[in-house]
């Protein structure tokens, strides 16, 4: 279980919650071009206003576990319970998706494909991560 390539990992999935947390901050709801641009048709103005305020604090969440989990990366094997609460948070984004399908049903956004890999990729990087800290832990303890 490679400390770098886990390093490596956290540093991409670090990069992509910037990236698209920054694009619900600054866009709002109009982020989301395959749903909605800046306006939905059919709903109100008040409607409209309320769900582009919750893309930008959902964004805003993003940008601080994008940064919790650059800011561990370093020393990835020092801060399990931080890596786990950032990979948690990634895997209730799956959690949303599956309380989506519970109440609308499979669609084109959320299929069971991508529910299982947001659920299963967090927990495997959580299990993994524990790997690397047990890895380390009885290294220092030879030392």
């Amino acid at each position: 279980m490679s400390r770098r390539l886990l390093q490596i990992f956290a540093a991409v999935n670090a990069l992509v919650a910037l990236y698209k947390g920054g694009a619900f901050v600054v866009l709002g709801i109009a982020a989301v071009p395959s749903i909605a641009g800046p306006e939905i048709p059919g709903i109100g103005e008040s409607t409209q206003s309320l769900l582009d305020t919750w893309y930008r604090v959902l964004g805003w969440v993003w940008v601080s576990v994008g940064l919790m989990l650059a800011w561990i990366t370093p020393a990835i094997e020092t801060h399990t319970a931080w890596f786990r609460l950032i990979f948690v948070a990634f895997m209730c984004v799956g959690v949303g998706r599956l309380s989506a399908v519970a109440a609308h049903g499979f669609t084109s956004e959320n299929t069971l494909g991508a529910i299982a890999l947001e659920i299963l990729v967090p927990s495997v990087c959580i299990v993994w991560q524990g790997f690397v800290a047990r890895g380390a832990a009885s290294g220092l303890a030879k030392a």
